[in-house]
């Protein structure tokens, strides 16, 4: 469109000396707003430059959970995210244990949220991934007033009863960043504001 619009006004003038205005006029503005965000363009790393454009959504969280999984988890083995962060799975290279990879539709207020929750529970209880991921952003939920949590309530009582917790990420509500894996994370109870848990199913279940 700004191309557009250049190439018009152009057309409009006559004299070389007009036809020029546009052409300078969206250089300096172009210029403008390259310097106006020089710290971000220039200054900070690919992982800086996210956290401050996306500072609520763990796209660089899901980074470091992806990498575990990658670590602790063989190629053949299913996944299940629980939030609307698909990345993770292409990050971990690993394949999705239920066709939700999205989470977005079952806290929508319509019909077939309860019955789309229910069809995610099969699929990952049909599955059973060696992995589980508890997203617990905001962003990645949306949740309502009126929406229907019923799967958080079931993966809380399923990966209490099959999975063993091994990886924290998140953020305290003092806006210090948190990180424990391992056997850590098992003890780890402190309250986040947002984070994601690592889950890996239980080596006597497997």
């Amino acid at each position: 469109m700004v191309g557009l619009a250049v190439g018009g006004w152009r057309q409009v003038f006559q004299s070389a000396a007009l036809r020029a205005v546009p052409l300078v006029l969206f250089v300096a503005m172009l210029g403008w707003d390259i310097w106006f965000q020089r710290v971000l363009f220039f200054r900070l790393s690919p992982v800086q430059a996210s956290q401050a454009i996306y500072a609520d959504n763990p796209f660089i969280e899901s980074l470091v959970v992806a990498e575990y999984i990658r670590e602790h988890s063989a190629p053949a083995d299913r996944l299940a995210v629980l939030g609307s962060e698909p990345e993770i799975y292409f990050l971990a290279q690993r394949h999705s244990a239920t066709g939700y990879i999205y989470t977005y539709p079952l806290m929508e207020l319509q019909p077939y949220a309860g019955r789309m929750q229910h069809e995610m529970i099969s699929e990952i209880e049909s599955n059973q991934p060696a992995c589980l991921v508890l997203v617990m952003y905001k962003s990645s939920w949306l949740i309502r007033h009126a929406s229907d949590v019923t799967i958080l309530h079931w993966f809380d009582a399923y990966a209490g009863a099959y999975y063993e917790k091994v990886g924290v990420i998140g953020v305290r509500r003092t806006g210090e960043p948190v990180g424990v894996w391992g056997a850590d994370a098992g003890k780890f109870h402190d309250p986040l504001d947002r984070f994601i848990t690592v889950y890996r199913r239980r080596p006597d279940l497997r």
